[in-house]
């Protein structure tokens, strides 16, 4: 698994994380418009994780179930 995060606040300073030896990723995105952000993710985990190859993107618009709980 590898995360990018996107946009200037972030709770932690690395902008990529995850396992640099990974070999294959899928990005999984809630919004495709213009390619801008799946290119900047192909980007950013090559200069991470170099010989990983990106085998598709999943667009995520709907989940059937909540994935958020309430705390305490």
């Amino acid at each position: 698994m590898i995360l990018v995060r996107k946009g200037e606040e972030r709770h932690c300073p690395m902008k990529v994380e995850g396992d640099q030896a990974a070999r294959r990723y899928i990005i999984i995105d809630d919004f495709i418009d213009s390619g801008h952000t799946v290119r900047t993710i192909v980007k950013e985990v090559k200069e991470f994780a170099p010989e990983a190859e990106c085998l598709g993107v999943l667009q995520v618009t709907d989940l059937p179930i909540r994935i958020t709980r309430k705390l305490n």
